[in-house]
């Protein structure tokens, strides 16, 4: 990948980065208010999935993403990832409590642009958490697993029609994935 795409996918997809391993402000309330269930004493496989078309937030340095829990508990709130220099541990915060978790990458990212449709794709596959602590209803809790990143955007063309790469280009439209499990046990 040439430096000018690097540079592009570098302001696009940070956050990959961020949360996978090397690690949401918007459309969070929905899954936030839908409660959650689960026993004090609990140990087992949790699968937490989270992701977003919102372009506010893929493109924000602090990200507030929709997220979901299920397998030992069920429940459903949002993840909070700061990116850059000052990312700071991860917080899931679910309508009960909250947990907090830092993340370490074991993979480098894979990015790539079609020049032909202007698509960008970053993925981080391997990166690993750990749980670090709760409050309410997750106090006590520990864990860890792994965790993959999947980002994809369409950014707009130049001009001259081609794919415009710029660092401070705003793609116009974007998906963010993230998909992560591990053991957990609390209580």
């Amino acid at each position: 990948m040439n430096k000018s795409a690097c540079l592009m996918a570098s302001a696009v997809f940070g956050i990959a980065a961020v949360v996978a391993g090397c690690s949401s402000s918007g459309n969070s309330a929905s899954l936030a208010s839908s409660g959650g269930s689960g026993p004090t004493h609990m140990s087992g496989t949790e699968i937490f999935t989270a992701g977003t078309t919102s372009l506010t937030v893929i493109g924000s340095n602090v990200q507030k993403l929709p997220l979901r829990a299920l397998g030992a508990f069920t429940d459903a709130g949002y993840i909070t990832i700061q990116t850059g220099a000052n990312a700071a541990d991860k917080v899931i915060t679910f309508p009960d409590g909250t947990i907090k978790l830092t993340s370490t990458s074991r993979s480098t990212p894979k990015q790539g642009v079609n020049s032909t449709n202007c698509r960008a794709h970053e993925s981080l596959t391997g990166g690993t958490y750990k749980i670090i602590g709760g409050t309410g209803k997750y106090a006590g809790i520990t864990g860890s697993g792994t965790a993959d990143v999947t980002v994809t955007a369409t950014l707009p063309r130049t001009k001259d029609g081609k794919c415009n790469m710029a660092r401070t280009v705003r793609p116009t439209s974007a998906q963010e994935t993230i998909a992560a499990h591990g053991p957990i046990k609390l209580g």
